[in-house]
């Protein structure tokens, strides 16, 4: 790297950070719950859905409340993954997800990034050359001429999806300020399965619940999920319970094809943050003889919550926006710390189609 960069990257994340702080202090407002405070960015705020509650038993040992999340056009995947956990006495509260394919193009703007001039890509720069994470970025961004991301709007002045939408699929991030951008393999669906995870993470943080088991309507079972309550006890015991936000109650997501376990060692690039620590996000190593701790991993199926994580998550999102798919953004959350079992007990069904990439 040459000397006259080094002080351009510098200067270029103290920007960063700088915009950020500013960011929060304009933009945001400080909600109280309890002793906690969490940062709300009203612009998703607003486009959260309401949590209907039917007064019935959703909770098990050691866990406040259970949430599964399931789209109205898929009544079919409710009904099977809910039997498989009534027939263990397990009863979730069902959340009708966000249809991001209903979304309005008002939406979609409130809820991604708007390019600002301070979010050069030059940061990406600052990577150590033929380091894994310049390897990486080398990878996916070439030649560091842009950032490749989507851009959604219509040139026919409707604000509905479908035929009229104008796609672009490879756009470079920063053509154009204030557009709003997303991560170049993000579809609508995804972008309602953000806000679904986040409806449901402010319900359960807004109800004062301390430990939450969010679900999506694709798992199997591979033991009695009741040893998850004693799992909880067991990650409480040896880390204690302010020391762990999210335990995901599988080993790791699976290949579709294969079936063959996929580890995640390393990040997305967002124009707007660049983590702390990156090589945090390679560590994995054994805490109990049943769980470990992990630096990152895919896959939302089935997690554990505690009420810090609740927090850290919303933080994250409400500073930040949406980006990437929700699975490979949680983990970014400023200290999250991350447990997953090492043998699966409700894990991801890697036969069922997924239903966010295409409208349902």
């Amino acid at each position: 790297m040459s000397p006259q960069l080094k002080p351009n990257i510098q200067a270029n994340m103290h920007s960063i950070k700088l915009k950020s702080l500013l960011l929060i202090i304009f933009t945001k407002l400080i909600y109280i719950s309890g002793n906690a405070e969490l940062i709300v960015n009203l612009d998703i705020k607003k486009h959260l859905k309401q949590v209907t509650h039917d007064g019935e038993y959703h909770s098990m040992r050691n866990i406040d409340f259970i949430y599964m999340i399931n789209l109205d056009k898929k009544p079919e995947r409710w009904e099977k993954s809910s039997s498989l956990l009534l027939s263990y006495g397990i009863n979730p509260l069902r959340f009708s997800a966000v249809n991001g394919w209903n979304f309005t193009i008002d939406t979609i703007n409130d809820l991604g990034v708007k390019y600002e001039p301070w979010m050069d890509p030059i940061i990406k720069k600052g990577i150590k050359k033929n380091s894994h994470y310049w390897t990486k970025l080398e990878y996916f961004y070439p030649y560091f001429e842009g950032f490749p991301a989507n851009s959604y709007f219509t040139t026919k002045q409707k604000s509905t999806w479908g035929s009229l939408l104008d796609y672009s699929s490879n756009s470079n991030f920063g053509s154009i300020e204030n557009q709003t951008y997303f991560s170049f393999n993000l579809a609508p669906g995804q972008i309602g399965c953000v806000l679904s995870h986040l409806s449901v993470l402010q319900d359960a943080y807004d109800r004062g619940y301390k430990t939450i088991w969010i679900l999506e309507d694709d798992i199997e079972i591979a033991e009695n999920p009741h040893i998850i309550s004693e799992l909880i006890e067991e990650l409480n015991n040896k880390v204690g319970y302010k020391n762990w936000d999210i335990l995901f109650t599988d080993r790791d997501i699976r290949h579709n094809d294969t079936g063959e376990y996929i580890e995640c060692k390393s990040f997305a690039y967002r124009p707007n943050f660049y983590p702390k620590n990156p090589e945090c996000f390679s560590y994995r190593y054994p805490v109990s003889q049943n769980i470990e701790r992990i630096g990152a991993r895919y896959g939302a199926a089935s997690m554990i919550i505690s009420r810090a994580g609740m927090e850290k998550i919303l933080n994250f999102f409400y500073q930040y926006k949406i980006f990437h798919p929700y699975d490979m953004d949680i983990f970014l959350a400023d200290n999250i710390q991350l447990f997953c079992l090492k043998n699966d007990v409700v894990y991801q069904d890697i036969h069922t189609d997924s239903n966010i990439g295409y409208p349902p």
